[in-house]
C-alpha cells in the first residue's frame, strides 16, 4: 500500500466533517417534517425529497475521498471490484441523486413561483398528491440519467481503480445536456 499524500488527507478530512454536517442537517430536515404537525404541505414533501437525494450525494459521493486513498491497491478483482465500482467507488449513486436534486429545486423554483405568482391556481397546480408524482418522477429522472454509468462504469486491472469508457461517457454527456 503506498502512503496517502497530503492532498488526500485533506480531502479525506474535510469530506468526513462535510459528510457529518450533511447527514446531521438532512437528517434533521427529514425528522422535522416526517413527524410535524401540519408538516405534510407541497413545499415540504419537495424539501424532503431534497434532504433524501442530498444525503445520499454526500454518503455515495465521499467513498471515493474518504476510503479510495486507503485501498488504492486492494479493490479485489473480479465480480466484486465491479461491483464496487459501479456502486460505491466511481460515484454513480451519488450522480443519480444529484440529478435527483436538481429536478427537485427545479420543482421548487417552479412551486415557488405559482405560489407567489399565481396564488388563486396554487393549490391545484401543486397539491400534495401531484408533488407526490412529480417526486417520484424526479427519481425516474435521474436513474435514467445516470444508467450509462452504472452500465459503463468498470474497474480497470491495468491501473487498479474504476474507469468509464469513452462510449459510455459520451452517452452519459449527451443525456445531461
Amino acid at each position: 500500500m503506498s502512503a496517502m499524500t497530503v492532498q488526500e488527507i485533506v480531502f479525506a478530512v474535510l469530506f468526513s466533517v462535510v459528510l457529518v454536517f450533511n447527514i446531521a442537517g438532512n437528517s434533521l430536515v427529514i425528522y422535522i417534517i416526517t413527524n410535524g404537525r401540519g408538516m405534510k404541505t407541497s413545499t415540504n414533501y419537495l424539501l424532503l425529497n431534497l434532504a433524501v437525494a442530498d444525503i445520499l450525494c454526500g454518503v455515495f459521493l465521499t467513498p471515493k475521498f474518504i476510503i479510495q486513498p486507503f485501498f488504492r491497491h486492494s479493490v479485489p478483482d473480479g465480480v466484486l471490484g465491479e461491483w464496487l465500482c459501479k456502486l460505491l467507488l466511481f460515484c454513480n449513486i451519488a450522480w443519480m441523486a444529484s440529478s435527483a436534486s436538481i429536478f427537485t429545486m427545479v420543482c421548487l423554483s417552479v412551486e415557488r413561483y405559482f405560489a407567489v405568482c399565481r396564488p388563486h391556481n396554487f393549490r391545484q397546480r401543486f397539491s400534495p398528491k401531484i408533488v407526490k408524482v412529480l417526486v417520484m418522477v424526479s427519481w425516474i429522472y435521474a436513474v435514467v440519467v445516470a444508467s450509462p454509468t452504472f452500465v459503463f462504469t468498470h474497474f480497470s486491472r491495468e491501473s487498479f481503480a474504476c474507469d468509464m469508457n469513452i462510449p459510455g461517457h459520451s452517452i452519459f454527456i449527451l443525456i445531461e445536456s
